[in-house]
């Protein structure tokens, strides 16, 4: 569960992560600091600053990812931009331009302090980011070369659909960090923190968060999705993104390798693909999500297929927040005194939650569940009229 306590180490261990990117772009580029002012709350946040120090050969130029966060009177006014393949330029903290003659391709645009030009002094026309006002966080509304890579299925990289995503799916998840918001304010606050954007898409990979592009939450709805699937993977996703953050510094967690291969430690075949600390991640997230359906149950915040949803999204991840303390338990010897730390407050999440719903949940069949959880499937096994007699 996110306490108080948490949320101060969060916005210390969030000073740490801006500390690192700070000296990588002093190293870089040191007169970056007379455009970017050195204590700016989000800029060294930027989810692109990570792509950008953790690729040979980023396409958008260091410029192109600041000019939104330098000060107005030192912006650039030139600047080597790079153009998207649907002749979109990227400006981080700023919007969209729209420069179709110069698609998939590197040009110079020109800023007059009111207006962009292109290299034929033609007018860049302005599109707005898509900010989620309370919570600060934009809902990326078009694809980045530079992030291509990181939507794979099996190892593969696999196209996707954001554009067509972001129209169907952006006021879905809007709804949700509302409801989050009003129903689980700590965790809210906690994305707050550490979150900078969201990408919609769809395609063959799972929803996802990875440290490439720390920050953001990569989440893949369908058309069949509703509210409880949007809850769960926002919760989720940005679980990995705040665990990142309060664990930057991973190797004081364990007194081996954290990416060491977690079949390893374990010898189970299902963990021959996940590291030691990947592995270990599973257990914040599995208390964050599952402390938010125990929440939904005990406050009867949903009904009709929202309900029954959540009870076997419930169900099913508390059969694997059980395998999973278990596991690690069997390999508490690989702990260091911080990462016993936090096993304690995992473990002692699980047992509080197994203990206050054992008897709600106990009735449930979930064997056939795969990864991504499958409402249909949990639907077949169990009747909806049935199950929800379990909530009263």
């Amino acid at each position: 569960m996110v306490t108080t306590p948490l949320l101060e180490d969060l916005h210390h261990e969030r000073a740490n992560v801006a500390e690192w990117i700070k000296i990588l772009l002093y190293k870089k580029q040191a007169d970056i600091f007379d455009r970017i002012d050195f204590n700016h709350e989000t800029a060294f946040q930027e989810p692109l600053l990570f792509s950008y120090f953790n690729q040979e050969q980023a396409h958008i130029p260091l410029e192109q990812i600041l000019w939104g966060y330098a000060k107005p009177s030192t912006r650039w006014k030139t600047l080597p931009a790079w153009t998207e393949s649907n002749g979109i330029i990227y400006l981080p903290n700023y919007g969209y331009l729209s420069a179709p003659t110069a698609a998939g391709a590197y040009q110079k645009i020109h800023w007059d302090g009111n207006v962009w030009r292109n290299e034929q002094n033609e007018i860049l026309v302005k599109e707005e980011r898509s900010v989620d006002l309370p919570s600060g966080i934009e809902i990326l509304a078009h694809p980045l070369r530079d992030w291509e890579n990181y939507f794979q299925h099996h190892h593969e990289v696999k196209p996707v659909e954001i554009e067509s995503a972001f129209q169907n799916h952006r006021e879905q998840l809007i709804a949700a960090l509302r409801f989050l918001e009003k129903n689980y304010p700590l965790y809210y606050r906690a994305v707050q923190l550490t979150v900078r954007k969201f990408v919609l898409f769809g395609g063959a990979p799972n929803s996802f968060a990875t440290v490439l592009a720390h920050g953001t939450g990569f989440l893949n709805p369908t058309e069949q999705d509703g509210l409880v699937f949007f809850l769960d993977n926002i919760v989720h996703q940005c679980g990995h993104v705040i665990y990142t953050t309060l664990t930057f510094e991973k190797e004081e967690m364990f007194t081996v390798d954290p990416d060491s291969n977690m079949m390893q430690w374990s010898g189970a075949e299902e963990d021959s693909h996940i590291s030691l600390y990947g592995r270990y991640h599973g257990l914040f997230t599995q208390t964050s999500v599952n402390n938010l359906w125990s929440i939904c149950v005990d406050q009867q915040l949903c009904e009709g297929r929202d309900a029954h949803e959540i009870l076997g999204r419930f169900a099913t991840y508390m059969h694997r927040f059980s395998k999973a303390v278990k596991k690690f338990e069997a390999t508490e010897h690989i702990l260091a005194s911080e990462g016993q730390r936090w096993f304690n407050h995992f473990r002692s999440e699980y047992h509080r939650l197994q203990d206050k719903h054992r008897e709600l949940l106990a009735p449930f069949d979930t064997s056939q569940q795969p990864y991504v959880f499958d409402y249909q499937l949990f639907r077949q096994f169990n009747p909806p009229q049935q199950s929800l007699s379990t909530i009263g």
